[in-house]
């Protein structure tokens, strides 16, 4: 039969057997809560960058529509072929006005000369 006294040895060896554990667990509380600390921080963090992300997309969105609008503007410039092409037709239309310009210069120079030559048949001073 165990006796007080061995019952307060038992009971010291059940008191320093626990101790270390205690104490480890002791430890092991205090790194969860600075663990607990660093996700905290942690969360903090990723709200800022979800802050940043929302940020940098609606910058993207703005580009987007940008570009949009670019390639808009670019489909009212003609192509190439279409700039070429009316240039050809408007220098037609260029090279047709000179071509009367000459003609009616030279009508001009004839009527000009009939003119002269009735007024000094018919005895008019030149205007």
């Amino acid at each position: 039969m165990l006796t007080q006294s061995d019952i307060g040895q038992i009971q010291l060896l059940i008191t320093d057997g626990i101790k270390p554990v205690v104490k480890e667990i002791n430890g092991m509380k205090k790194d969860m809560v600075g663990m607990k600390k660093d996700m905290v921080g942690m969360k903090k963090d990723m709200v800022g960058m979800k802050k940043d992300i929302f940020g940098v997309k609606r910058e993207i969105d703005g580009v987007k529509d940008e570009i949009k609008d670019v390639k808009d503007s670019l489909r009212l410039i003609p192509t190439k072929e279409e700039f070429f092409n009316s240039m050809d037709e408007l220098m037609g239309e260029v090279k047709k006005v000179r071509e009367e310009q000459e003609v009616i210069g030279e009508e001009l120079s004839e009527h000009d000369d009939r003119l002269e030559r009735l007024e000094e048949k018919v005895g008019i001073a030149p205007a």
